[in-house]
């Protein structure tokens, strides 16, 4: 449905806006009325400390920094943008290599984490 922009301003429209931080009819913001997010899973114990930090040491500098960043520091795609000087595509490109030769390795040790639960792996070719 269109609806004019002088209907619209004129306030006369039926489909009315209503923002998320203003009070509602004396009560708080439907902002503040929304739950929490669910918290993040932690890493593996076994995977925190010294023995994450050397599996990181062994990749490229770039997916190496990327990494720590993004996952292991918790800053989001722009803060590191910001931190790094370097595109957002460079950026998450380096994270999703990282992540992807993380695993690589991890599966290669027989450890647990390779496969985190929920996460399904893509199929890989068919056969022809």
């Amino acid at each position: 449905m269109r609806i004019s922009r002088r209907e619209h301003e004129k306030g006369t429209c039926p489909l009315g806006h209503t923002s998320l931080d203003a009070p509602a009819a004396g009560e708080s913001s439907l902002l503040d009325q929304l739950a929490a997010p669910a918290a993040a899973p932690s890493l593996d114990p076994s995977l925190a400390g010294p023995a994450l930090e050397q599996l990181v040491e062994q990749l490229p500098a770039a997916q190496a920094t990327a990494l720590r960043l993004t996952v292991l520091q918790g800053l989001s795609l722009r803060a590191a943008v910001a931190q790094l000087q370097i595109s957002p595509m460079a950026v998450q490109r380096a994270q999703k290599k990282a992540l992807a030769t993380l695993r690589q390795q991890l599966k290669s040790l027989g450890h647990p984490s390779a496969h985190p639960v929920g996460v399904q792996q893509r199929p890989g070719p068919r056969p022809r």
